[in-house]
């Protein structure tokens, strides 16, 4: 129920009490004349009551200024005002009628004009004071070029069959619509809205079917539009033929900007509780792009075996992209679950940040033309065995320098966990079979090895020297040399003597925590405290594991300092060189 003013550019702010404005309002339009005069709007969702108020004091007190003729069954659906003293409402009722609402003496007195219309009413627009452009779902556009007092209607293509129409027009003659607001159905006029050409291309500012939330005209200056998308924000100054990507916040989807003029505008995102502003002006801006001279190169790997990785290289020309904006996405079969993830990554090379996962190593003799190198996080991909397209582009080019990456993330749900699999060392041979888990080995690519040497199979049957380590390389859907991906289970060689060394015949050991639940850090005693270094390792409820550390052998109990766990239920399990000895439930409550 509150309003916020800046009188300083957006450096602060002050808020002030707007009445009956508690509650869930469904639309609502605020109008600033000057620093003390606003107009403000709003259908109120709980009560279904339509309120108007006006300020002259610069919020500290509102006048309810409610038209006669706009009564509870309409919807406000548009707000302007050119001064103080003259400006229109337009709202909408379910019988499929607009009506329009004008004053000429500050709210004190309004008229009241009805328009039947066919469909329903979906958006509106206006350019200066005078053209206004409202449009319904049955392709019909009003048009008045006198403020709103005649109105002429058109019949056109946009034919909206789900979400509607975004619309904005930077003169009287020139304006762009999204239909449906997907921006692959982007079209053009030149003639006020009488008829409508559809553009074309890869040069939309976003791929197909994603959602553009508006278009916005830039006041003063020609063809020049800001769109925010699912993708991003785009820009346009050729009347839609050409597209450049918002270059300090590629992935921001600003709404609804609204600009001032050519070089000020503020916006928001959804889900965030900031205010940006635009400041750099864009009649300026020109597109940079970071220039691919060679295929990209790389595998897709797997951070302990949970998080998916996307690691390589590419041939690159950083002339005119000097700080590196990349767009990552992913795109799953249409029939796969979440078949639409995308993820963005974005680094700025030019800030030398330790972390950052994307570098650049300039040829020999060279300071543009180089290498650059990526290993990029793409967390969360849910497991598919059909193929999946992984793309890579520079933000302000994606059509020209679209590159792919196609990969199988497999049968991932049940990786890491070795008590999966088990392994038989009898009859002078070491194999390694399935277990309870349900796990067929055929979901994997499996290789065996020992000394050094790793050969593809799940079974080995050679003589090497007593108590030689064989290791088990399991992979999915990869192999040793395109994929860093892979879990390791090994077993001692024990051929023909007395006991083998399977996860089954292994003695376990008893674990006690105690505090548990933890606040903080608690301890570990291990019995019998097995041979070699151990692993202590703690997973979430989803089976992932969250925390792992090494520890020697020697001890019988331990400080653990899980650090960065929140508070929740984990399986804390102890890893030996031959597998897993044994796990305990662990509560951490902060």
């Amino acid at each position: 129920g509150h309003i916020t003013r800046t009188n300083d550019g957006g450096n602060s702010w002050t808020s002030y009490s707007l009445p009956n404005a508690e509650g869930f309002l469904l639309g609502s339009f605020l109008t600033a004349i000057d620093s003390s005069k606003a107009w403000a709007s709003f259908n109120h969702y709980n009560s279904g009551i339509r309120y108007v108020y006006n300020t002259q004091d610069g919020g500290q007190t509102w006048q309810a200024a409610k038209p006669i003729g706009l009564t509870d069954n309409q919807i406000i659906r548009f707000q302007h005002f050119n001064n103080y003293n003259n400006g229109f409402i337009i709202s909408w009722d379910l019988a499929d009628f607009v009506f329009i609402h004008q004053t000429i003496n500050g709210g004190q007195s309004w008229t009241t004009k009805s328009l039947p219309i066919n469909g329903s009413l979906l958006g509106i627009t206006t350019f200066e004071n005078n053209h206004i452009w409202f449009y319904t779902g049955s392709g019909e556009l009003w048009r008045s070029s006198d403020g709103g007092a005649n109105w002429s209607t058109i019949q056109t293509p946009l034919i909206a069959t789900s979400y509607g129409l975004a619309m904005a027009f930077t003169d009287s003659l020139n304006g762009l619509a999204f239909k449906d607001h997907y921006t692959d159905q982007l079209y053009r006029t030149s003639d006020g809205g009488t008829s409508w050409l559809p553009i074309q291309g890869p040069t939309n500012p976003a791929s197909a079917k994603i959602y553009a939330w508006g278009i916005t005209a830039i006041p003063g200056l020609e063809d020049a539009y800001i769109v925010g998308h699912n993708d991003g924000t785009s820009l346009t100054r050729d009347g839609g033929d050409t597209w450049y990507v918002e270059r300090n916040y590629p992935d921001y989807d600003f709404n609804m900007p609204v600009f001032k003029h050519a070089s000020l505008g503020w916006a928001s995102v959804q889900n965030q509780n900031s205010m940006y502003r635009w400041n750099d002006p864009i009649e300026t801006i020109e597109a940079v792009c970071l220039t691919f001279n060679g295929p990209v190169k790389g595998k897709v790997r797997r951070s302990k075996c949970h998080d998916l990785w996307f690691e390589g290289s590419v041939s690159v020309d950083i002339a005119n992209d000097p700080e590196i904006h990349l767009n990552v996405q992913l795109f799953y079969p249409d029939y796969a679950p979440n078949s639409g993830l995308k993820y963005h990554i974005v680094k700025n090379l030019s800030t030398g940040c330790p972390d950052c996962s994307i570098q650049f190593v300039p040829d020999p003799g060279q300071t543009t033309i180089g290498q650059l190198l990526f290993d990029i996080p793409l967390k969360f991909a849910p497991d598919t065995t059909d193929n999946v397209i992984c793309t890579i582009s520079p933000t302000q080019c994606r059509a020209d320098s679209l590159h792919t990456f196609e990969f199988k993330t497999g049968y991932f749900a049940n990786w890491f966990h070795e008590e999966c699999f088990q392994i038989d060392s009898s009859n002078c041979a070491v194999e390694l079979l399935t277990n309870t888990c349900g796990i067929d080995t055929n979901q994997y690519i499996i290789y065996v090895g020992v000394g050094g040497n790793i050969l593809p199979g799940s079974k080995y049957e050679k003589n090497p020297s007593f108590n030689d380590p064989v290791n088990f390389y399991i992979y999915a859907y990869g192999d040793f040399t395109n994929s860093t991906c892979y879990e390791v289970i090994n077993t001692l060689y024990n051929c023909g003597t007395s006991g083998t060394n399977t996860f089954a015949d292994r003695e376990k050991s008893t674990l006690r925590i105690w505090p548990n639940p933890a606040t903080d850090d608690f301890r570990l005693s291990i019995s019998p405290v097995p041979d070699g270094n151990l692993d202590v390792r703690i997973k979430n409820s989803a089976g992932y594991f969250v925390w792992s550390e090494s520890r020697p052998h020697s001890d019988e109990e331990y400080l653990i300092d899980p650090v960065g766990l929140e508070s929740g239920f984990y399986i804390l399990e102890v890893w030996a060189p031959y597998g897993l000895i044994g796990t305990s439930k662990l509560v951490i409550l902060k």
